[in-house]
């Protein structure tokens, strides 16, 4: 397929003779001569067919740029390569590292770019790349890249580059990672539908749609949408640079709007439980308020990353810099504790207490009274405790994962995979439940009644029912 591409933009680049190779594994070899129907450039022979004339390089990947006719050749076919990230031994984005003529690697090894034993390669091989961290313990030998999840991967799937610190820095595609993804993907489309369930159930029936019905229809709708970025994500590994920087911020936003919303239910229930039962119109105003705290915190925090890296507000080691990278925060371990796992475990602590400041008053309450409001409160409250319960779990494996992730590596990919299948949960805890079930009975019993009603008057006769309370 690559070889393929390389003919046909060949043509449309008007160049009269094919390599046996991808172009992003030639490099220029202009100043060599021609030796028969072989080219010899710098001691390296290149036999026929394996090397020729060009007008055009690459630039950001996948964009061609016109330029004088240059000979090019397979320098892969002779002897090892590495691969530079970027035109002149430079990143795409110039902050993320400085122009380097040698590598030095953290076993000691030194590889000097004007050398000769690998051919040094300019560019990435894919759109969509990651760095990898120490954690990943990745090793190069002989022009690839080892690590413990892909093994060996050539320059097809790798490039380096050196930041301001003369730290050598990998980044590898996303397509020759073996972690799951598409596995977690269809767990999240198995998601989908009972998230739309719950929504649906939810917004169509009035007596479910008080006040936490509102809001956890809020959660649902935000998970939903995560789950839709986050799979597409995961489907296709080659989007475009301002896809995969949009992406990443949508996806920022909406990995957050779950969990505020998931307050917001923990606070209402702690002031329910506190306050007792409150007018239709006093629900309609809390709603409002939590709308904007529910959607707006969110929202402004998505505003702040997105101004520190267009703007360049904080050094680099602070910065979220998504989409440099990958479609994600940057992978630094300073920057995932300031914009993600920071708020995310101020937010679960705080509903941690709600939630227990609330068991201590339901526990309190049932003792000393016992009416039907009573009653309504503390079902209600049971419901949304399992509800916190299995996003809390879900949330905090996210945490420890992020901690011990290399040494229990087994566990908290299951524990990703429960992520994945939250709306499964919460359909189940949210609406196969007696309150709601018994709800929803009602209902339908109502509508097939009142159906029955209608038959009845229209054929002129007239039907006795009840209801039992």
């Amino acid at each position: 397929m690559k070889f393929l591409i390389t003919i046909l933009l060949s043509s449309l680049c008007q160049v009269n003779l094919q390599i046996l190779c991808d172009f992003r594994d030639t490099v220029n070899i202009t100043g060599g001569q021609k030796d028969g129907d072989n080219f010899i450039f710098n001691n390296d022979t290149y036999s026929f067919g394996y090397y020729g004339e060009f007008d055009y390089i690459f630039q950001n990947y996948d964009e061609i740029i016109k330029v004088d006719l240059h000979i090019r050749g397979c320098v892969c076919h002779i002897k090892p390569c590495i691969r530079i990230c970027c035109n002149e031994y430079r990143e795409p984005i110039d902050r993320f590292c400085t122009k380097t003529n040698q590598l030095e690697f953290d076993n000691g090894e030194t590889i000097d770019l004007k050398g000769e034993k690998y051919g040094v390669l300019i560019g990435r091989s894919c759109q969509s790349m990651f760095m990898l961290i120490e954690e990943d313990e990745w090793t190069f030998h002989d022009g690839k890249i080892h690590t413990p999840l892909t093994n060996f991967v050539d320059t097809s799937g790798y490039c380096f580059a050196q930041n301001e610190n003369n730290q050598t820095l990998a980044l590898m595609c996303w397509d020759n990672v073996e972690d799951f993804n598409y596995l977690y993907s269809i767990a999240m489309m198995i998601s989908v539908p009972f998230l739309l369930v719950t929504i649906f159930i939810f917004s169509s029936n009035s007596k479910l749609k008080t006040l936490h019905g509102k809001c956890l229809i809020c959660l649902c709708a935000a998970l939903l949408i995560f789950y839709l970025f986050k799979s597409i994500l995961n489907f296709y590994f080659n989007v475009s640079h301002e896809i995969c920087i949009t992406l990443g911020y949508l996806l920022y936003l909406f990995s957050l709007v779950p969990i505020i919303w998931m307050n917001v239910i923990c606070i209402d229930i702690f002031f329910l439980t506190k306050n007792g039962i409150r007018t239709e119109k006093k629900e309609q105003q809390l709603f409002k308020y939590y709308t904007i705290y529910g959607f707006g915190l969110p929202f402004l925090m998505t505003f702040l990353i997105i101004t520190i890296d267009l703007f360049e507000l904080l050094p680099q080691e602070y910065m979220p810099m998504i989409g440099l990278e990958r479609c994600w925060i940057q992978s630094n371990v300073l920057v995932e504790i300031i914009y993600l796992r920071l708020p995310i475990s101020i937010v679960f602590i705080a509903n941690i207490i709600l939630f227990l400041l609330t068991s201590y008053k339901v526990f309190k309450a049932q003792r000393t009274i016992c009416n039907d409001a009573n009653k309504a409160v503390i079902s209600r409250f049971f419901i949304y405790l399992k509800l916190f319960f299995i996003t809390g779990i879900s949330w905090s494996m996210e945490i420890f994962s992020w901690i011990y992730y290399y040494d229990y590596q087994t566990f908290f990919l299951i524990c990703d995979l429960f992520n994945c299948l939250l709306g499964v949960f919460i359909f189940l805890v949210c609406v196969l439940n007696k309150p709601t079930l018994k709800i929803l009975k009602t209902s339908f019993n109502c509508k097939n009644s009142k159906n029955t009603n209608d038959s009845s008057y229209a054929n002129g006769h007239t039907t006795k029912f009840s209801v039992d309370q």
